[in-house]
């Protein structure tokens, strides 16, 4: 059984695309990087649930239209509808890189005990390294190692963060 700690949010599934079962998707990944997955998992009635995909394919800057195996009416794809899609951790590469940072604008930054730090105010890409720019006028490295999980739905980003770092900056 798939268990909550092994997957994250990679999107949410929206209306019927046509009649063959095709739905549109809503993804916080490049669609692309659905082929690369060996499913996505969906809550049925809270028992997370593997689904595979046989067709993705690009529609505007964050959407794709998905065919799911086992999913072949709009009836069925429209029963679907608005459930959020979930990747296996193991199979998601959570690197930040310069376009997907920007989003994290307004996301709250706790440390890995769940202290709030703060929230990203901007990012301060003045330099080589990118800083989150906190709005309590803390800066923190946005660096891969550092980030244990990005959760686009609660708009929060959980880092380890090196002791010291921010009393240094108080």
């Amino acid at each position: 059984m798939i268990q909550a700690s092994e997957i994250t949010s990679i999107g949410r599934l929206g209306k019927p695309h046509g009649i063959s079962g095709e739905i549109n998707a809503a993804l916080d990944i490049d669609y692309a990087d659905i082929d690369q997955l060996s499913c996505i998992v969906l809550d049925i009635d809270s028992i997370f649930v593997p689904f595979f995909i046989s067709n993705a394919r690009g529609k505007g800057a964050a959407g794709a239209i998905l065919k799911i195996d086992g999913i072949d009416t709009d009836t069925e794809a429209r029963l679907m509808g608005g459930k959020e899609i979930f990747a296996l951790r193991s199979e998601i590469d959570d690197e930040i890189d310069d376009d997907s940072v920007e989003r994290l604008i307004g996301y709250r930054i706790v440390n890995e005990n769940n202290t709030v730090v703060g929230t990203v105010d901007f990012i301060d890409d003045s330099t080589p390294n990118l800083l989150f720019v906190l709005d309590n006028g803390i800066m923190v490295p946005v660096a891969d190692p550092m980030i244990i999980s990005i959760d686009h739905d609660t708009r929060q980003v959980t880092m380890t963060i090196p002791e010291g770092l921010i009393e240094a900056q108080q």
